[in-house]
């Protein structure tokens, strides 16, 4: 089993947008990302991040298991999931804490898959951390939890998912860990204060932004995951004239932990092919942050596909 562990805070990324690290993976089945200042608010800004992970099952999969964790330094498991292919099922599991005289792992909820494993298709898994208790897993686009609460949070009334009963919180986390048995491959692993979606849609904006958005806080009947998903739907891939390709501007993309204390967001000048960031001559990325409502950058489109997407408009896409 080909194992990989990335002992680097902040690696340069790939496709995605100021996460902290964006890691292509060749079908390993083990993999591991150290987590460095997880409960330091002034380097982090908030507590909020997100672990996204991609895979796919590359053979039968009756006989796959996909578990993942956030874990301390002393490797004590703080939240994790299980997902079993061959029965069709998933739990979340914590450090029962109300064990005052060891650390023992319970299942906390547990449920049946949306959707079965299939040889050859893709998986992703992803890891929301938003307070110290408050944390939430999704596999493959399902919610790995239920149930909520009605919180009084800055004197309002909030609703919440329910608090993790982990001896251990977020603030405490090291490392992300994940393993795959049997078929389950892991193939991606972005994480930080960011959303990515998968290599093999990237070449349509509109695919991009759907997958986004289904994994969002968007309600459950406009097919978003409601308090359970991994980002507000704020935040998503903009796409140019409503086609398949990318906005050469793209204005809705997630704050990081340098956006300021009221959290702003950042425009980017993109590839309209791919979506990826435009760097600059230093290797920065070609980002800004819109702190007054609107972008300061100069961004140019790629007049081939502009012309492109002109005949598309006006004569349709001939297919």
């Amino acid at each position: 089993m080909l194992s990989v562990v990335v002992l680097v805070a902040c690696l340069a990324g790939t496709t995605a947008i100021h996460c902290e690290g964006d890691n292509d993976l060749e079908d390993v089945q083990s993999f591991t990302q150290q987590v460095q200042n997880a409960g330091d608010m002034d380097y982090w800004r908030t507590r909020q991040k997100n672990f996204q992970a991609y895979g796919r099952f590359d053979g039968d999969p009756s006989d796959a298991v996909v578990t993942a964790g956030y874990y301390t330094a002393n490797d004590n498991l703080i939240y994790g999931i299980s997902v079993n292919c061959g029965a069709g099922t998933w739990k979340s599991l914590v450090t029962d804490n109300e064990n005052e005289d060891a650390d023992v792992v319970k299942t906390f909820k547990h449920g049946s898959l949306d959707t079965a494993c299939v040889d050859g298709e893709e998986f992703d898994i992803f890891l929301k951390i938003t307070q110290p208790y408050l944390m939430n897993w999704a596999f493959d686009g399902q919610a790995m939890q239920y149930g909520l609460d009605t919180l009084e949070l800055y004197q309002a009334y909030r609703i919440r998912p329910h608090k993790v009963p982990s001896k251990y919180n977020a603030d405490q986390a090291a490392y992300f860990k994940m393993e795959g048995t049997g078929s389950a491959k892991f193939t991606r692993f972005s994480w930080g204060q960011c959303n990515t979606w998968p290599h093999s849609i990237a070449n349509n904006c509109l695919e991009a932004r759907n997958w986004v958005l289904r994994r969002s806080k968007l309600p459950l009947t406009a097919q978003g995951l409601g308090q359970f998903g991994q980002h507000l739907q704020l935040w998503y891939p903009t796409c140019f004239a409503e086609t398949r390709y990318y906005s050469y501007v793209q204005t809705r993309v997630h704050p990081d932990r340098n956006s300021t204390d009221r959290g702003f967001l950042y425009c980017c000048c993109a590839n309209m092919e791919t979506g990826d960031v435009i760097l600059n001559g230093d290797g920065t990325d070609m980002c800004a942050l819109i702190d007054d409502g609107s972008c300061s950058l100069e961004c140019q489109g790629d007049i081939d596909i502009l012309i492109e997407i002109q005949n598309i408009l006006e004569h349709g896409d001939g297919k």
